[in-house]
């Protein structure tokens, strides 16, 4: 039985400018639903800690939908394939895969009584009606000559299909068995959004031409149209009681508008910059929410449009690295939506499972690091450059100090900030750097709790570990690691030091020895180590690229958890304890979880 986390703070959806974000709900309207890259999640609206995650496609997924019963989700991904899955038990367990198109599926929906499912994207054929538990086709869903991007299904007799595409159109079928009858509209631009009202009277249309359109249900016949923003509609969704229409545009606003005139009610502007275009949004009972292409989630009041009454931010990119301060975990990723990358360094608070940005200006770079210091935090960005922030509990972006060398990673402790590469170590102590050459090729380093020793790792077959004193002179040498040394971490009592390699090997060191204190911990990892860490208790942790993580009973020489498949797509890239009981992960997935150790 796979060991579950005992927390989840998830990615966030995906973001890329003139490109929609959908946001899917369920038949309550009491969680969101979306997909990055291979992972699906469902996230409550009103708890973020509320969270379920799915990882089990082979292909990145593009189309989300949940069943009005709420008992299974249909997700498809990028290679065609469909899976039905029980989303209701924890097991998760896999109802049917069925290869549908011969491209991407671009988006799904279920009929009402949970029976068929109409999907749509590309390739030959571009759309089907299915019934969910054979994948048997029930008619033809023809009469697009691009891409389809959006569908929906009627939920009242008689049934009815539209779909609106890349070639402009809004497509109408009736059946079962579905057939195509007409064109309800043709856009001047893209459709990206087409939905059927809840109560099944009406359905509407909304494309990049800045016009909303809605239609007769039953006979597909256009009622009126109307522009109603300055830019690209990207998302747009019913109201629950089918009155009001909730638009969100490339124009950084979103709008409430009355489905009988298509009249502007409400008007929620956001800010001038392109990070504040609007790509999606979701009516929930009690919340509305919109996303934007800054990776914001905005939550939206009517009786408050002035501004969202909350903001929740995480990583829609890898996050590289973890550290824990002030009772704070931080996270370090980029985001390059907009055109330029800038670092995203996200403050969660854990016990809400909430996030918020460091404050000041970003750097221009992806955060390769972050550390605590005794008066603040450092954090280690790819434009060779370290930012230092006076306090941990305010952080904010501050002074800066700028590295010679293009940067492998960073280890922190004190006043002590230790950068490694290739073949320099640069020591940074109050702002002033040091650099000491290297005559070995470095991979890592770490400083000791007490500011006493540098640990530098260092590549080759056999591969060397040099431990340095406060100034960067070498103080002697650790031999045994048959393969480059990836990741190294003293132990918060200074006494041992834990190494790993590329030889999927730990070990621990006498640290004012420099002798073996346990061996023998190879064979539980399956690739190449990529982090390690200490809890406060001196339990050992340890991550690596196959996407285990192993928490350690160093007596025994064997792990007393052994967590597989913890992240998808790319592995563990570091881990941090919160406290004795409790480690944390982060990956390539955009995803942190947490793990009773």
């Amino acid at each position: 039985m796979s060991i579950k986390p005992t927390a989840i703070y998830p990615c966030f959806p995906p973001i890329s400018r003139g490109q929609p974000s959908v946001l899917k709900y369920d038949k309550k309207r009491t969680s969101i639903i979306y997909a990055l890259d291979k992972t699906v999640v469902i996230k409550s609206a009103t708890d973020p800690k509320q969270v379920q995650i799915y990882t089990d496609h082979q292909y990145p997924v593009t189309a989300v939908a949940m069943a009005p019963s709420g008992c299974y989700m249909a997700t498809g991904d990028s290679a065609g394939m469909l899976r039905i899955w029980a989303c209701d038990t924890p097991e998760q367990i896999l109802k049917g895969e069925y290869a549908m198109l011969g491209g991407g599926i671009y988006d799904l929906e279920w009929s009402d009584d949970s029976t068929r499912i109409v999907l749509v994207g590309e390739g030959q054929p571009p759309a089907k009606v299915i019934m969910w538990d054979s994948g048997n086709s029930v008619g033809d869903v023809s009469g697009h000559q691009k891409k389809i991007n959006t569908c929906s299904y009627k939920p009242t007799r008689p049934f009815r299909v539209i779909t609106g595409s890349d070639d402009l159109k809004v497509n109408f079928y009736e059946g079962p068995p579905f057939k195509f009858k007409g064109t309800a509209k043709t856009h001047d631009r893209f459709v990206n959004v087409c939905k059927y009202s809840p109560d099944g009277g009406l359905f509407f249309s909304a494309a990049s031409d800045m016009m909303l359109a809605t239609f007769d249900a039953k006979e597909s016949s256009l009622v009126q149209e109307k522009k109603v923003h300055a830019g690209s509609i990207m998302g747009a969704c019913w109201k629950a009681d089918s009155t009001k229409i909730l638009t969100a545009s490339a124009d950084k606003s979103c709008k409430i508008v009355d489905a009988a005139t298509l009249n502007e009610d409400v008007t929620f502007a956001f800010g001038k910059t392109t990070d504040d275009q609007q790509l999606g949004c979701a009516w929930l009972e009690g919340a509305i929410v919109s996303y934007s292409l800054g990776g914001s989630m905005s939550f939206l009041d009517p009786n408050s449009p002035g501004a969202p009454v909350g903001v929740e931010v995480g990583h829609n990119k890898p996050v590289q690295t973890l550290c824990y301060a002030a009772g704070t975990l931080f996270s370090g990723a980029f985001a390059d939506a907009s055109g330029s990358v800038r670092g995203v360094t996200c403050c969660w608070d854990l016990a809400s499972g909430r996030a918020k940005l460091v404050g000041g200006t970003p750097p221009p770079a992806r955060v390769m690091s972050i550390g605590a210091l005794a008066d603040g935090l450092a954090f280690l960005c790819q434009n060779d450059t370290v930012y230092f922030a006076a306090s941990a509990a305010a952080p904010e972006y501050g002074d800066s100090v700028a590295l010679e060398s293009a940067p492998l990673g960073m280890s922190c402790a004190g006043s002590t900030v230790a950068v490694i590469s290739s073949g320099a170590l640069t020591i940074i102590k109050g702002k002033s750097p040091k650099i000491v050459k290297l005559d070995y090729e470095g991979t890592c380093t770490a400083v000791a709790p007490n500011e006493g020793s540098i640990a530098v790792g260092s590549a080759g077959e056999p591969a060397t570990i040099y431990v340095l004193d406060a100034d960067g002179k070498e103080k002697m040498k650790l031999a045994r690691h048959k393969n480059s040394i990836s990741c190294l971490a003293f132990s918060p009592d200074c006494a041992k030091l834990a190494s790993g390699c590329a030889n999927k090997e730990i070990v621990i060191w006498d640290a004012v020895a420099g002798t073996t204190l346990v061996t023998g911990l190879q064979g539980f990892h399956t690739a190449r180590v990529s982090c390690l860490a200490w809890s406060p208790g001196g339990t050992l942790a340890s991550g690596g690229i196959s996407a285990e993580i192993n928490v350690w009973d160093l007596e025994k020489k064997s792990p007393k958890q052994k967590i597989k498949n913890a992240h998808v797509s790319g592995g563990v890239n570091a881990l941090v304890f919160a406290d004795d009981t409790t480690v944390l992960s982060c990956g390539s997935d955009a995803c942190i979880k947490a793990w009773a150790a």
